[in-house]
Order: C-alpha cells, then structure tokens, then sequence
C-alpha cells in the first residue's frame, strides 16, 4: 500500500513539475525558416500566452494541459479563422505542437526552451 501511495506522489509531483515548467519563451523553425516564438503561462491545467511565427503575433486561447498533451487556440489577426494546435510535452520541457487547420496548411512545430 505504502508503494502504490509513494507511486502516486511521484507522479502527481512529475505532472505538476511538467505544467509549471512550462512558463516561458520557447522558440523552433519552422519549415520555411521563419523563428516562431511561444510565449507560455501556465496556471494549474490552464495554458495561456502569445505565439509569433515571423512576423504574425496571436493569442493563445483556451490553452488546456494534461500530463504530457497540450492544446490551445491562436487568434492571428490577419486570418479570419482560429489555429487549433495539439502537441506533448517532451523530455527537458521540449513542445511539438501541430496544427492542420492553418492557413498554410499543417504545420509540425518542435519548441525548446531559450536558453538563458
């Protein structure tokens, strides 16, 4: 008992050390060699911030995180609609989000913390 009660503990302290980790810049290239900056906050299992691909800024939107998954909305204001992304949080708070309703059509993003 005392072992399935410890198992718990470690894994309630992983998840929440996963989700508080993930306040920050974090930046990737996309594919066409544009920098993408994520700007993350995140509050229990809520997510929220900015992502800036080249020189388009939006808002995250019901931003969600569970365990390892990840989910949020961007409000880019030179399109008409919302980008939904999807990702996971990986090894040394490394995110890969992918979208296929952009307008550019999918797009697979592999974030890494700035180093600091």
């Amino acid at each position: 008992m005392k072992s399935i009660i410890l198992a718990l503990v470690f894994l309630l302290i992983t998840l929440h050390s996963a989700a508080s980790g993930l306040n920050g810049k974090f930046i990737a290239e996309t594919n066409d060699g544009q920098i993408a900056v994520l700007f993350l906050e995140s509050d229990g299992s809520s997510l929220s911030g900015t992502l800036a691909i080249g020189s388009s800024t939006g808002i995250i939107k019901d931003g969600t995180i569970d365990g390892e998954q990840l989910s949020f909305v961007v409000n880019f204001p030179e399109h008409d609609v919302p980008v939904a992304y999807n990702g996971t949080i990986g090894e040394g708070n490394t995110i890969e989000v992918s979208s296929s309703g952009s307008p550019g059509g999918e797009v697979t993003l592999a974030f890494s913390p700035e180093a600091k």
